[in-house]
């Protein structure tokens, strides 16, 4: 804030040394911490200044801290410096031998008469996105940016700066706004109810909200000022496609019949994710029955701890739903773009499961002429593709039971999910039934005869660990020296298919595919993928199927309607 006083730079590192210790060579590490202090008049004046950290290496190299005023940042209330270590030394190689190296690098500068400016908005190089989100935090500064690492400082006023290799934050717990009433409750709208009116607090909260802020923008800068009217109006767009979408639900019956069911699915959805797993084998003896047995609708039958804390949804998320609504009935091509921005845990799976849900329902409830692939979940981690393929089966299962019972309204075709992921998690191809041992499994069928072997390091390469629709723990079992498996089976067409007693189909087999050439063949509701196993449909024209288009890309198309 002045130029009174001193400023100290420094920077933190280690060497090595390389000597013998009872006849062995150990490297010996000497840390160094020089520092120096700055008066802020000297370096007022002058554009760059240098000291010596230390000398390196056999024809040694002189290592720098270099402090340099930047000339290209305006600040009208300060100067921006920028604090770097400058190694002189060259090596005909490009790679520096270990006596020339520095290890554990820190710089940092202290500011004992004072603190530190934060850094003006114009130095950070924003985005259109991120002048807008700048606004909402507009308290929270920036005093420092890495080139090759990243910073950290104190909580303000800011006395100390330090680079860093892995820069911290403390994220505050993000608490959901409730509201009093049942415009939130999946029971209630999953019972039938249509009190639809009770969803106008959604809306009208919202645009509440908008009208305090409005009240405390006059704080604004000019240009503070126009990133808000930018933000108001997309605000007030929203609550336009909210209002609308609880305009249909009052309108639509069919939107009603989608909206009740969605409610019921994801309801029963909750309570399934967190079944605890159950046993499949009493010694050799598979148990028979199913462990599915509540009433959605009654709280008192359902089998989880705490039932208080299922059955509701997070205020932002029926905002979401709802402003979609219009855009799935009206089948808008193309429709917005919407962005959930949460921190983990906060509810966005949900979300986008609940839209996906009425878009499954509301097709054919409405007749609409949709094929194959209705909607696809790209996620670029297959860990987390993994994760979220449990959530969605669970979610997939209890549609299709809903549809079971509803057969005129959703017909005959069953709900089903595909997870499409390269070949180290799930099988490309079914093959043939062998019945003799391979040293190398290649396809299900091989993963069959061969129990023993254990797929790109798994003993159980089918992604789910237990039934997502009654929790029957999947896997193989060695009873007596034989192997038994539960949860996969192969079928008469030779192919291994994901099979549980809870299944109420002939068969036993449940709508959930995970090996390539089905989800080719069968062309599943929903699937889930990662974004590297999108690059096959430039390679392999029969993946074209997924996107409604056939293997030579002819035919009739069914576009996706959701991704």
């Amino acid at each position: 804030n002045s130029y009174k006083g001193a400023l100290t730079i420094g920077a933190n590192f280690s060497t090595y040394n390389r000597i013998k210790r009872e006849g062995v060579e150990v490297f010996i590490r000497q840390p160094s911490e020089p520092s120096f202090d700055l008066l802020f008049s000297d370096i007022k004046e002058n554009s760059k200044k240098e000291f010596i950290l230390t000398k390196v290496g056999p024809n040694p190299d002189e290592i720098k801290l270099v402090l340099t005023r930047r000339t290209d940042v305006k600040n009208n209330d300060g100067v921006v410096y920028t604090l770097s270590i400058v190694h002189l030394g060259k090596e005909d190689s490009g790679l520096r031998p270990w006596r020339s190296t520095l290890y554990h690098v820190e710089l940092w500068a202290k500011y004992a008469s004072g603190d530190f400016m934060h850094l003006p908005y114009e130095s950070l190089d924003l985005t259109e996105d991120k002048r807008l989100a700048s606004l909402l935090y507009r308290n929270i500064h920036r005093y420092a940016v890495g080139h090759g690492c990243g910073a950290n400082w104190d909580t303000e006023p800011v006395g100390e700066i330090r680079s860093t290799f892995f820069p911290d934050v403390e994220v505050p717990v993000f608490k959901h706004k409730d509201i009093a009433t049942l415009s939130i409750s999946m029971k209630h709208w999953a019972s039938g109810a249509k009190d639809y009116d009770i969803l106008n607090d959604i809306g009208s909260g919202y645009s509440d909200w908008l009208l305090g802020q409005v009240d405390i923008s006059s704080d604004l800068t000019d240009e503070q000022k126009a990133l808000f009217e930018k933000n108001k109006t997309s605000v007030e767009k929203t609550v336009d496609r909210i209002n609308s979408g609880i305009a249909l639900l009052k309108s639509n019956e069919d939107v009603q019949f989608a909206f009740q069911w969605m409610n019921q699915t994801i309801l029963t959805q909750q309570i399934t994710s967190k079944l605890k797993s159950k046993p499949s084998f009493v010694g050799a003896a598979v148990i028979n029955g199913s462990y599915v047995g509540f009433d959605v609708l009654k709280e008192s039958s359902w089998p989880v701890e705490n039932s208080s804390k299922y059955g509701k949804w997070r205020l932002f998320q029926m905002a979401f739903i709802l402003m979609c609504l219009p855009d799935i009935v009206s089948n808008n091509k193309p429709a917005p773009m919407d962005l959930i921005w949460f921190p983990t845990g906060g509810g966005k799976t949900e979300a986008y499961l609940g839209v996906s849900a009425f878009l499954l329902l509301y097709e054919r409830i409405a007749k609409q002429q949709s094929f194959g692939v209705r909607i696809i979940m790209r996620y670029t981690l297959r860990l987390l593709t993994a994760q979220q393929f449990e959530r969605a089966a669970s979610m997939i299962l209890a549609l299709d039971d809903i549809r079971k019972e509803n057969v005129a309204k959703l017909g005959e075709r069953s709900y089903s999910i595909g997870l499409w992921v390269g070949g180290s998690v799930s099988f490309n191809k079914h093959g043939m039934p062998s019945g003799n041992w391979h040293k190398t499994v290649f396809n299900s069928n091989n993963w069959f005869d061969n129990l023993d072997y254990r797929y790109h390091n798994k003993p159980w390469p089918w992604v789910l660990q237990k039934c997502p629709r009654c929790a029957r723990e999947f896997g193989v079992k060695e009873v007596n020296d034989k192997k038994l498996v539960y949860g996969v089976k192969r079928a008469d067409n030779d192919k291994i298919i994901f099979s549980c007693h809870c299944s109420t189909y002939e068969d036993k087999k449940l709508p959930i595919y995970i090996v390539d050439e089905d989800i080719y063949k069968e062309l599943p509701s929903m699937v889930i993928g990662t974004v590297d196993k999108f690059t096959r449909l430039s390679w392999l024209p029969e993946s074209s199927k997924i996107l409604g288009v056939n293997a030579i890309s002819r035919g009739k198309h069914s576009p996706i309607s959701l991704i």
